[in-house]
């Protein structure tokens, strides 16, 4: 049954309100869609210009200042972390504590999600001295 039929056909309180009476309704309803989706987008244009107001250039100076305030920090003095590295195709979990001794604050914990072996992990200790070494005379220098 179509819609103009339902219409023409529909009885309340006995009275017959017929097509016109429906279309009526219709074209209010349709006003009332029309005002609701113009101030949905009224609000949204608002808030995207809140959101976007930001120039894109002052976003990477504040992230620029903010890697430079991290730089800044000595990581391996002040924080626990762990990391993960990739180098020559091996990814590796480093765990760093700030309270360990000078050579052993860092620890190799895993090797493509393996625990590392006695000689893997000699080699990682081995590469932590040197760089520490390499750390101190760069801060003495």
């Amino acid at each position: 049954m179509s819609s103009f039929s339902v219409a023409v056909k529909h009885i309340s309180a006995g009275k017959d309100y017929g097509a016109a009476a429906y279309f009526q309704n219709m074209q209010v309803r349709a006003a009332l869609y029309k005002v609701a989706f113009c101030a949905m987008i009224f609000a949204l244009l608002f808030w995207c210009s809140d959101v976007f107001s930001e120039t894109p250039d002052s976003t990477l100076e504040v992230a620029e200042t903010a890697l430079a305030k991290l730089d800044a920090t000595n990581l391996d003095d002040d924080w626990y972390f762990s990391m993960q590295l990739v180098e020559e195709d091996e990814l590796r979990i480093i765990r760093s504590d700030p309270h360990g001794d000078k050579y052993e604050k860092r620890q190799l914990l895993s090797i493509d999600g393996v625990t590392p072996d006695a000689n893997r992990q000699n080699e990682f200790r081995e590469s932590e001295v040197k760089r520490m070494d390499e750390l101190d005379a760069d801060a003495a220098g």
